[in-house]
């Protein structure tokens, strides 16, 4: 039976990505469909549903990438760092196409406010959140797909949505220490804190910091979290959480602040 190649198993992601996005748009039209029979089309609650139905089939779709990846690098010597590269941009490509699908302008325009604006950008935002990290979590051998049979050591230069990171993975033949020393609950309860003090500062500002707070929160629901990655989340929320004029940061939102850094471990 001859090898397969990087070009078959690109047909297969391509093929399976097409078909859940013409999966996903059958499910949005009869979202819409259901809704606009109850007489609530134009309400909260379709855009509610249409970002979860999102968020779930994406998730999905991720899902079984990465694991048709797993299979194929467990059972194959292709690349693993140019495998890996091709299905985050098929995933990134359908990430977009998942996300106009659910149209956003048409949801905006059900109630038109800064408060809906933000709900939508947020929710759209998770998404590809999540996907950085699995991918991160992936690159670093934490995903529950990944493959860990291998007999060989590889270090991969990968790009993922801006982060380009030298992985190197850990097989029988190499080895790599990570000390994971962050509390999942210490940090729980500090974004709990966080979430009470946001509620001070203008809806503008909390819209910036809820990509970061919805990644944050994912990590820390996780039974394992990764502190490189909690880290990185954290330094990208304190730098939008730094760029708050003075007169608006409450020392509530300061103090929450500070036990959020610290609890993060980058405080």
């Amino acid at each position: 039976m001859p090898s397969p190649t990087v070009n078959n198993y690109l047909d297969q992601v391509r093929f399976r990505a097409q078909n859940a996005e013409a999966e996903f748009e059958t499910a949005v039209k009869s979202l819409h469909g259901s809704q606009a029979a109850k007489g609530l089309l134009r309400s909260g609650a379709t855009i509610k549903k249409s970002l979860d139905l999102l968020a779930a089939d994406f998730d999905r779709l991720t899902d079984e990438l990465l694991a048709y990846l797993a299979k194929t690098l467990s059972r194959t010597e292709l690349d693993r760092s140019e495998l890996l590269g091709l299905t985050a941009q098929i995933l990134q490509s359908s990430k977009a196409a998942f996300s106009a699908l659910i149209r956003p302008a048409l949801l905006r325009s059900f109630a038109p406010s800064k408060s809906i604006d933000a709900v939508i950008d947020a929710g759209i935002a998770s998404v590809g959140q999540r996907l950085t990290l699995r991918l991160q979590e992936f690159a670093f051998g934490l995903d529950d797909h990944t493959p860990t049979s291998k007999d060989f050591a590889v270090t991969n230069n990968i790009n993922i949505g801006s982060n380009f990171g030298n992985v190197q993975q850990g097989t029988r033949d190499s080895s790599q220490t990570m000390t994971v020393s962050l509390d999942a609950g210490a940090i729980k309860v500090a974004l709990e804190q966080f979430d009470v003090a946001l509620a001070g500062l203008p809806e503008s500002e909390r819209a910036k910091m809820m990509p970061d707070l919805i990644a944050l929160r994912a990590q820390a629901s996780k039974p394992s979290l990764s502190e490189s990655v909690v880290k990185e989340i954290g330094k990208s929320l304190r730098g939008v959480a730094e760029g708050i004029a003075g007169n608006l940061a409450t020392p509530a939102f300061v103090t929450a602040c500070a036990a959020l850094w610290s609890a993060l471990g980058i405080g």
